[in-house]
């Protein structure tokens, strides 16, 4: 059945969450098994905190608007998978985190993206791969999108364009730029409030918790710093 369609022109990418990860199965009782429906998912931390904490089996059917969240999620959770030995440990790191990426871990992404690619040609040969058994889609447009942007992440780490790097940092630079205009300088920054209990509870010691943030990895890959350190030149 056709029903109409409503586009939201304002739809923001959130490669990484901005709140703190939490165990979903908290409130059950220890070592229960069952299935867990993610809606609006995003990035696998939630995933990657509850198996942490909690041993049991558990299946997680994930939903996402858009398609780059399960093609990044399915991307990452296999990295782990096949490093069996840790190797590769920094590599998948900044696979999820890093804005930019070193040529180690490029060419990780390349080739696992390409062995994504290349297993899910059909939804019967994705089903008889080793990621099959692991990863399930629920229809073949779901498939169908991420294998686009496997192709598309695939494709984009097999060659380095010349200036892209300085590119790159020219649009960081305009977002920064951006940012301020819109926020200014009398900014406060909520994120990652909870995590800072019991230090929450003395009011004095809430003026720092903004500057604590700007202190985290992911601000000081915000300001270029970790992009300049991790690239030649």
């Amino acid at each position: 059945m056709l029903t109409p369609t409503s586009l939201n022109p304002n739809i923001y990418f959130y490669p990484i969450g901005n709140t703190t990860a939490i165990s979903i199965t908290q409130s059950l009782a220890p070592q229960t098994t069952g299935s867990v429906l993610l809606l609006g998912c995003g990035d696998v931390r939630n995933i990657l905190f509850t198996k942490h904490m909690d041993g049991s089996r558990l299946d997680f059917t994930c939903c996402d608007i858009q398609q780059a969240v399960i093609a990044r999620n399915i991307v990452v959770l296999s990295l782990i998978i096949d490093d069996e030995e840790g190797r590769n440990q920094d590599s998948i790191w900044k696979i999820q985190f890093y804005m930019y990426l070193d040529e180690k871990a490029r060419d990780l992404l390349a080739l696992q993206t390409k062995k994504l690619f290349d297993a899910s040609q059909t939804v019967e040969a994705w089903q008889s791969s080793k990621y099959g058994t692991e990863f399930r889609f629920c229809s073949m447009s779901t498939m169908s999108d991420v294998r686009n942007m496997w192709d598309f992440y695939k494709e984009g780490t097999n060659t380095e364009r010349p200036g892209s790097l300085q590119q790159f940092i020219a649009m960081m630079n305009g977002a920064r730029d951006h940012q301020a205009r819109r926020s200014g300088s009398s900014t406060f920054n909520f994120t990652a409030l909870r995590s800072t209990k019991p230090a929450l509870l003395t009011p004095s010691l809430m003026k720092d918790l903004d500057t604590l943030y700007k202190h985290l990895e992911l601000r000081r890959i915000w300001r270029g710093e970790a992009i300049a350190n991790e690239t030649p030149g």
